[in-house]
């Protein structure tokens, strides 16, 4: 997170921007944390893996992308 907040700062990004920005990461972290469980035990560690594997990955990928306060880069 504080990375994000660093590039954004260095982006051009407001304040106001920002904090949203830092609250949608918790807060996606804080459903994370509820759901993996329950993927995991529906669909098996390997697959669940796999899963939040790809995301990830995609996240990353599509992060640097698109430079706009609203998609979060």
């Amino acid at each position: 997170m504080p990375l994000d907040a660093i590039s954004a700062e260095q982006l051009g990004f407001t304040n106001t921007e920002i904090g949203p920005l830092a609250s949608a990461h918790f807060f996606s972290l804080s459903i994370c944390c509820c759901e993996a469980p329950r993927l995991m035990g529906e669909v098996g560690h390997s697959r669940a893996f796999a899963a939040f594997t790809a995301a990830g990955t995609i996240g990353i990928l599509a992060h640097m992308l698109v430079i706009n306060p609203l998609t979060g880069r």
